[in-house]
């Protein structure tokens, strides 16, 4: 099984370091937390390693969903994971999206993928 890239886009707050802490167990995931300063730098660091996914939190003004969608465009590879601890549920934005509030559904999708019309169960 090959080894998947995860970026975690930290914002300072638990929800970072907890995701991080839980998906860096999975040996079939090489996961890096980054703390942007900027969106520049975000999509710098993108380019740089290159990840299957990246998760970060919904609720974070620095970072535009829309915009940062737009971006990847060029990295049709890359899957993004948005997640909000507030209201427990992650959004999986590619080019169609899913939304999960399990954990499990969580971990697969970062470790699998997603695949065309397959749809993750919500609890």
């Amino acid at each position: 099984m090959s080894v998947s890239r995860v970026l975690v886009v930290e914002t300072g707050s638990l929800l970072g370091a907890g995701v991080q802490n839980l998906l860096s167990r999975r040996s079939t995931l090489e996961v890096v937390g980054l703390v942007p300063k900027s969106e520049a730098e975000l999509l710098q660091v993108i380019r740089q390693f290159r990840p299957r996914v990246i998760v970060l939190d919904e609720t974070t003004s620095m970072i535009r969903l829309p915009s940062l969608m737009d971006h990847l465009r060029d990295y049709p590879q890359v899957r993004v994971v948005a997640v909000n601890a507030e209201h427990a549920y992650a959004q999986i934005l590619e080019k169609s999206q899913v939304s999960t509030s399990r954990v499990t559904d969580f971990l697969m999708f970062i470790e699998y993928g997603y695949h065309g019309s397959e749809m993750l169960e919500k609890t």
